[in-house]
């Protein structure tokens, strides 16, 4: 062997094992002080992984349950935590690791590039899985835009993952492909949305999508926003809770949304149409299933006085054809589709001025039409 070509291989090797070390004591460190956020180098990736260990998690009980996330940025964006740190109860067991992606710009669907972003993450979760032996480790994905694409796909294609968040995004068309095959399990699926985000459409197909799959879905729109993420939204915190918690932890926090929440649409000063929106995002969010008996009592007593009322008539026969509505534009992303689709959103809006669908769908005639425009 020549003198050249063999250092060159004691070279890369000794490169190899540098990198294999320093992403292993960058992991080393966060579990060794929990609470702090940690820089790790993964040499196939650009620039440092965030990785974070909550306080919550015990390592020393071999038999607890803990849960890992992977967050991905967003196009051009970097790996972060701070929005997912934001919507965690750091007493629990988390682990959460800020992703970046093989290359920058948008990601080009293609099922090479799908499975070469899988390999890292792969990759990287059985790093970490050889710090949590004995234990029983959940795993979800989850990003932003181009991160939230991405988690889909992972979601849709690795039966190991637990679930996932997808927000400001959608699902890929995926035709030619093998057929997706259902759940074996109800995977957890959270997608969250700005109500005026041109992704809306794309996000709706995901979550009838994931529905058919048979995922435990869970929609969330974010009230006047566009493409960006909110500052605070209790959907994503519950999801979170119900991510890593076990029934019996969650009930009490449940019990308390309850009575709060009830509270509120009781005492408050708030026309009976928006009562009977509050009590449909109620029925719907992440804690609702935990809720005792009790609790689940009292909501069905108000909901059946709500829709008893005959104001609520005009806002349930508006939501009706919004969401057909908007199931029909998720159905088909043609030019076609969507000046069909922009007629029935001026219908609704001019049927049923004054309701809360009929303001979703002015909203839905600005947002699709800066999609005829070329226009995020």
């Amino acid at each position: 062997m020549r003198a050249g070509l063999f250092s060159g291989l004691i070279g890369g090797a000794l490169l190899f094992l540098t990198s294999n070390s320093s992403r292993a004591e960058g992991f080393e460190a966060g579990f060794e002080s929990r609470g702090l956020t940690h820089d790790v180098e993964w040499e196939a990736l650009r620039g440092p992984l965030k990785f974070y260990v909550s306080p919550g998690l015990d390592l020393g009980e071999k038999e607890t349950k803990a849960a890992m996330l992977f967050y991905y940025h967003g196009t051009n964006g970097r790996p972060e935590l701070e929005f997912i740190r934001q919507h965690i109860d750091e007493d629990d067991p988390w682990i959460l690791v800020g992703m970046t992606f093989l290359g920058s710009g948008q990601f080009q669907y293609s099922e090479e590039a799908r499975g070469a972003e899988m390999k890292i993450f792969q990759e990287i979760r059985e790093e970490l899985s050889g710090f949590l032996e004995g234990k029983e480790i959940a795993t979800y994905v989850g990003g932003f835009s181009k991160g939230g694409w991405v988690s889909g796909l992972f979601a849709e294609s690795d039966p190991t993952v637990d679930g996932a968040m997808i927000l400001g995004a959608g699902v890929f068309d995926r035709e030619g492909e093998t057929p997706l095959a259902p759940f074996k399990f109800p995977k957890r699926i959270l997608i969250g949305v700005g109500e005026q985000d041109g992704n809306l459409g794309m996000s709706y197909k995901a979550l009838l999508r994931f529905k058919d799959l048979g995922g435990e879905v869970i929609f969330d729109e974010w009230k006047d926003l566009g493409h960006e993420p909110p500052n605070h939204s209790e959907t994503i915190q519950q999801w979170l809770a119900v991510a890593v918690n076990s029934k019996g932890q969650l009930q009490s926090k449940a019990l308390d949304w309850v009575e709060r929440s009830l509270k509120e649409i009781e005492t408050g000063e708030m026309p009976v149409q928006r009562k009977y929106i509050r009590l449909k995002a109620m029925s719907v969010a992440p804690f609702a299933r935990f809720a005792d008996e009790e609790g689940k009592r009292a909501v069905r007593k108000i909901v059946e006085e709500v829709v008893k009322d005959k104001a609520v008539i005009p806002e349930r026969e508006a939501e009706r054809l919004y969401l057909e509505t908007l199931a029909k534009e998720a159905g088909e992303r043609s030019l076609e589709n969507l000046i069909e689709c922009r007629r029935s959103y001026r219908d609704i809006s001019e049927k049923y001025p004054g309701t809360h669908f009929g303001k979703r769908s002015d909203d839905a005639l600005v947002r699709t039409g800066k999609l005829l425009e070329g226009r995020p």
